[in-house]
Parts: structure tokens; C-alpha cells; sequence
């Protein structure tokens, strides 16, 4: 952190010092970031969570805030099979994947890891950017907020 400081001073006091590397680095020193707060479902219990045949498709709800805060907003997306997909292609010519995940069995531990992993890479200067980020695989509560 002190290095960053000080690459920061240094650009501040000397337009001709601004190598972009520095200024990357200072920039992601000081960006927002994002953590896992929870998952669940409201259609089934996760950790006990067997699907009764092979085409499965559960909706799960991430909450996911700032780095150290304990709010947090939830972001929905759902956990199909292959074989789930399969069956909707069956009626349907074209299926759009947006805030799907597709795996050959239900694992919650590698769904877990894998929600932390995208998280973990939505970085920004406020909360709106970070959501914005996470939006593009997931559905944030507020997505379509208009406000008053």
C-alpha cells in the first residue's frame, strides 16, 4: 500500500511520470470490491439438495455486498443440467442461457467456488459498477430500479 502512495505522489507531483503500470496499480489499490455474503435457494436446501432426476434447473440466490460490510444485495441466476436443456430445446427452437449455469450434476461446493471466482473479478470505483459487472451473469435485485 505504501508503494502505492507513493507512486501516486510521485504522478500528483510530476505530469511526465505517469507510466500506466503505476497508475493500473494505484487504480486497483484503491478500487471497490466484492465478496460472497451467502447462497441459498428458495426452491430447494443446498446442502442437502439431490435433484430428483437428471434434467434439473433450481433457482439460487447470491448475496453479495462490499468487501468487509455486512449489507449485501442478492443477484439470482439458476443451476440447470445439460439434460434440462435438452428437454427445453425440445420445444423451444432457441433457449437463451443469460443467469444460467449449466452442470452435469449439482455440486454445491464447485457452484460456490465458481461464484466466488466471479466475485472475486468484479472490481469497481462504487457498488453501481461492481453490480453492473455481476449483472452480466446474474440478476441483480435492482437491475431495472428506476428510483423516485
Amino acid at each position: 500500500m505504501q508503494q502505492v502512495k507513493s507512486y501516486i505522489a510521485r504522478a500528483e507531483t510530476n505530469v511526465c511520470f505517469r507510466p500506466i503500470a503505476d497508475i493500473a496499480l494505484a487504480m486497483r489499490a484503491y478500487a471497490m470490491r466484492a465478496e460472497l455474503k451467502g447462497i441459498h435457494s428458495v426452491d430447494a436446501e443446498l446442502e442437502s439438495y439431490v435433484p430428483d432426476n437428471d434434467a434439473f434447473c433450481v433457482l439460487v440466490t447470491a448475496q453479495i455486498g462490499t468487501l468487509g460490510s455486512k449489507e449485501a444485495d442478492n443477484f439470482n441466476f439458476y443451476v440447470c443440467s445439460p439434460q434440462w436443456l435438452s428437454l427445453q430445446l425440445e420445444t423451444d427452437k432457441v433457449v437463451s442461457g443469460r443467469h444460467h449455469f449449466f452442470m452435469s450434476e449439482f455440486d454445491l461446493a464447485s457452484l460456490e467456488a465458481y461464484v466466488v471466482k466471479r466475485v472475486r473479478q468484479a472490481e469497481g470505483a462504487d457498488w453501481a459498477a461492481i453490480a453492473a459487472k455481476l449483472a452480466r451473469w446474474s440478476h441483480w435485485e435492482f437491475e431495472d430500479y428506476a428510483g423516485s
